[in-house]
């Protein structure tokens, strides 16, 4: 479970409530303007795929395949189905060899838009696979009226979304709280 304070205040009482099983770290906020992105140039991001690699929407059958690998589930993994996705859920995904090997899709839903989750197989990585698919659901949401929320959990995340032409706002707290055995084995 992850708590985000609004103030430092809460920083005691999270510490006080949940002692050793919680950490504190940092995550990293994005401007929410969607009139800053260059449209030409993520289409251009997308058209820069490695030959032999490929952008497709994630339909029923790519859906199966990403909900069955580790690295790749939260791309998909917040909708109860392939069809609840096909529904409510928006991305893409890039093949190689018939295979999912990186995909960009909706985390999060919000009323005016989707936060944007992106996932590259370890041994695909380094390809400019994640810019070229992050920039797919990106123009489907300004195509959409929609807005393409982003937030980082590390530098290498930042520099993408800088890359894809989001403007950091700044670093914020973030605390991780671990899920007692308790209330792991909850229904």
């Amino acid at each position: 479970m992850y708590l985000i304070p609004e103030t430092p205040q809460w920083d005691h009482l999270i510490e006080m409530i949940f002692r050793e099983r919680c950490y504190k770290f940092q995550r990293y906020a994005f401007r929410h303007d969607a009139d800053g992105f260059d449209r030409n140039k993520l289409a251009a991001l997308m058209a820069s795929l490695p030959e032999g690699y490929t952008i497709e929407p994630i339909g029923q059958k790519w859906y199966a395949e990403i909900i069955k690998h580790v690295w790749s589930r939260d791309l998909c993994s917040h909708f109860a189905s392939a069809e609840d996705y096909a529904k409510r859920g928006l991305g893409f995904c890039v093949i190689h060899d018939g295979r999912v090997v990186a995909g960009a899709s909706s985390y999060a839903l919000y009323d005016d838009g989707i936060e944007i989750q992106i996932n590259t197989w370890e041994e695909h990585q380094r390809k400019g696979l994640a810019a070229a698919c992050g920039a797919a659901p990106i123009l489907e949401c300004l195509k959409r009226g929609l807005h393409p929320y982003w937030d980082a959990a590390n530098m290498a995340s930042v520099r993408l979304a800088e890359k894809l032409g989001y403007r950091l706002k700044g670093p914020y707290d973030t605390w991780g709280v671990r899920m007692a055995p308790a209330e792991e084995a909850a229904p």
